[in-house]
């Protein structure tokens, strides 16, 4: 409040509407910013429950009042967009819910080849889902609609050490928070330190280690999945043919010691690597190689393991393909799956029909398996339209569909939502 009143109120309605109305694009450009938006989005949600049976429909509406903050200065600058929104839900209205979405970035120079990063995130939702499919870990690992926290974040201080060689040192952390006292909470901590060194214009050496640390409880205070250490070291060996094109091997070696559980284990991956830029729009990453899960309680386990992402833009829009496989480790969830087996692909598509309507198409498919060979499969679709008849005004028509299939029956689900989004974007600001 205290910045707005600096200005007479008549001052800034007249900005308000020049900037909203009648300004060029850039002309209410600034180094900082403060701006409140507003957005109102309607579902229909055929399977709220995510049931395999007994399945319950819903309509939601969900009202958001986005706040953004920009901040620029010589040495560093400070993004922060928190949006807070309320969910009403027409008949269940026991899940009616105040969600909260925070991200913020922050990057500063601190010497001439010091720099530090930080980035966060936050999450308080009911949706196990997410509006838009955006937690690609929940279609695996959803219980159906329980309120819980999320947050995610990183700090990290680099320093150059030459024209491409460079150190860093951090901090990470990831924590989920159920409502539920039945339900296992968790706090994972890490922290991280590497370096990349090029001893010629051609070779370099990639070094990496991560400590992390896995803390788990419940609010009924009732025993929980065992806490664990883990430690994880890498190397990988780069040649560079050209400032488009590299190749490399990488070799991982993953430890991780339980608390009170025996059924500790060790993880093995060797990749092949290799990427290029082929132009301004095409470009292209590889890695494939194997990996070996070390477990005398367990048993062994071993597979593949690859990436791959081939981007291509174009003025009017772009198109990337995914493909990934290997092991994953999973604690922190709704379900906890430990160590587990994947293979995910999908594309995605993004394109500008005219100046004023832009389409955009996801599909993914995922496929898991459990130690105990347990496995589902999971069909992720989405897609959107979105019509802007005026500047800072979006109007989204909206189609997610989630089929889930998996050999533990009362986890199977198939839910289909259809919405429209109404978004204004800066309807209030303040520059300085």
């Amino acid at each position: 409040m205290g910045l707005l009143h600096r200005v007479k109120p008549a001052g800034i309605g007249l900005a308000l509407l020049a900037c909203l109305f009648f300004a060029p694009p850039g002309f209410c450009d600034c180094k900082n910013k403060i701006a409140l938006g507003a957005n109102v989005r309607e579902t229909f949600d055929d399977n709220i429950f995510l049931s395999r049976t007994g399945k319950k429909s819903d309509w939601i509406t969900l009202l958001a009042a986005p706040i953004s903050l920009g901040l620029t200065a010589e040495r560093g600058d400070l993004s922060l967009v928190y949006t807070p929104a309320q969910s009403l839900y027409a008949d269940y209205n026991q899940n009616n819910t105040l969600r909260h979405n925070m991200d913020m970035t922050a990057d500063a120079t601190l010497t001439e080849n010091l720099s530090f990063n930080f980035l966060t995130r936050y999450v308080r939702t009911e949706d196990p889902l997410g509006a838009d499919l955006s937690d690609t870990d929940a279609a695996e690992d959803v219980i159906g609609l329980v309120a819980h926290h999320k947050a995610t974040g990183e700090a990290k201080f680099t320093e150059k050490l030459g024209k491409r060689s460079s150190a860093y040192a951090g901090y990470g952390y990831a924590t989920l928070i159920y409502d539920d006292p039945t339900t296992d909470s968790g706090l994972l901590q890490t922290p991280k330190a590497g370096t990349s060194l090029w001893i010629s214009e051609q070779n370099g050496v990639e070094l990496s280690y991560e400590y992390t640390d896995g803390r788990f409880w419940r609010k009924n205070r009732q025993p929980t999945q065992d806490d664990f250490i883990s430690n994880e070291g890498g190397i990988k060996l780069l040649h560079r043919f050209s400032d488009s094109a590299k190749a490399g091997v990488s070799y991982n070696l993953l430890s991780l010691r339980f608390d009170n559980n025996p059924d500790d284990y060790n993880v093995h991956k060797v990749l092949a690597l290799y990427s290029q830029t082929f132009s301004q729009e095409w470009s292209a990453n590889l890695s494939a190689g194997y990996f070996q899960k070390d477990n005398r309680l367990a048993g062994d386990m071993s597979g593949p393991a690859y990436e791959l992402l081939v981007t291509r833009t174009w003025d009017r829009g772009n198109l990337s393909l995914t493909a990934n496989g290997g092991y994953e480790l999973l604690y922190l969830a709704s379900r906890q799956r430990g160590f587990h087996k994947f293979h995910e692909a999908g594309p995605e598509l993004e394109y500008k029909l005219t100046q004023r309507i832009t389409a955009h198409a996801l599909v993914f498919y995922r496929y898991d398996e459990q130690e105990n060979k347990v496995s589902f499969d999971v069909w992720r679709q989405r897609y959107w339209i979105r019509y802007s008849p005026v500047p800072k005004l979006n109007i989204t028509a909206e189609y997610t569909n989630v089929n889930k299939s998996d050999e533990q029956p009362q986890y199977a689900f198939t839910d289909n939502r259809f919405s429209i989004l109404i978004s204004l974007d800066d309807i209030l600001s303040y520059c300085w």
